[in-house]
C-alpha cells in the first residue's frame, strides 16, 4: 500500500505527466508510421488530410515536452478538481495558432520552389540567423516567464485557460517558425524534426535561451542537410 500511496502522491504533484506522455507517444507514432522518412514519392502521394495530421503529430512531439512546465503552472492556479480540464483547455489554445500556421505552411509547400532540396538548407540557414535576433530571444523569454492569470471558475476560467495557451503558442511560433517550415519543406525528415525538437527542449529548460548552443545546433543542421541534399 505504501508504494501505491507514493505513486499517487507523485502523480498528484506532477499533473503534467499525461502531457509529457502524449508528447512521447507522438514521437513513437512518427517513427512507426514513417512520417519523417525522406521519401519524396511517399510525401507527394500523401493527401492534404494526411499531411495536416503529420504536422499535428510533429507539433505534439516537438512542443508538448517543452510546454509541460507551462501546463504545470496552469494546474497550480486551478482548483484540484479542475486541474486536468484546465490543462487540456490550455493545450487546445496552444495548438490553435499552431494549426493555423501549419495549414499556411502546408499550403506554401505546394509552391514548386518550396519542394526543392535547397529550400530546406535555406530555411535551416535562416533558423541559424534567427537564433541571433533579439525578437526571438524576447519570444523565448515570454514563453519561459509567462505566468497565466486564471479565473477560479465558470466561463471566465475557460476563456483564461484558452487565451493563455494561445499567447504561449504564438510566442513559440515567433521563436521557431523557420525551423518548423524546414520540417515541412523536408517532408518531416527525421534529422530535421529530431534536432529541432532537441533545440526546443533544451531551450525550455533554460531561463535565458542558450543562444550559442542553439546557433551551433542550427548551423550543424544546415551543414547536415546540405551534405545530404
Amino acid at each position: 500500500m505504501r508504494g501505491l500511496d507514493v505513486w499517487r502522491q507523485w502523480v498528484s504533484s506532477r499533473p503534467e505527466w499525461w502531457v509529457i506522455a502524449v508528447g512521447m507517444s507522438s514521437w513513437g507514432w512518427i517513427v512507426r508510421e514513417g512520417l519523417v522518412r525522406s521519401s519524396h514519392a511517399m510525401h507527394h502521394a500523401a493527401s492534404s488530410s494526411a499531411e495536416l495530421l503529420a504536422w499535428q503529430v510533429m507539433v505534439l512531439a516537438m512542443m508538448l515536452p517543452t510546454v509541460a512546465l507551462k501546463t504545470h503552472d496552469v494546474a497550480l492556479r486551478c482548483y484540484e478538481e479542475r486541474r486536468h480540464s484546465s490543462m487540456a483547455l490550455f493545450l487546445a489554445g496552444y495548438l490553435a495558432p499552431w494549426s493555423v500556421f501549419g495549414a499556411a505552411a502546408l499550403g506554401l509547400r505546394q509552391v514548386p520552389w518550396m519542394q526543392a532540396s535547397y529550400t530546406v538548407v535555406l530555411l535551416c540557414a535562416v533558423a541559424t540567423v534567427w537564433a541571433m535576433v533579439p525578437l526571438r530571444e524576447r519570444a523565448m523569454m515570454t514563453v519561459y516567464t509567462y505566468a497565466p492569470v486564471l479565473a477560479p471558475d465558470g466561463w471566465e476560467a475557460i476563456r483564461d485557460c484558452v487565451t493563455a495557451g494561445m499567447e504561449v503558442g504564438a510566442s513559440c511560433i515567433v521563436s521557431c517558425w523557420p525551423l518548423m517550415l524546414a520540417c515541412v519543406a523536408s517532408g518531416h525528415d527525421f534529422a530535421v524534426v529530431a534536432i529541432g525538437g532537441g533545440i526546443t527542449f533544451v531551450e525550455s529548460r533554460s531561463f535565458r535561451p542558450p543562444t550559442r548552443l542553439v546557433l551551433a545546433a542550427s548551423a550543424a543542421l544546415t551543414v547536415l542537410v546540405a551534405v545530404r541534399g
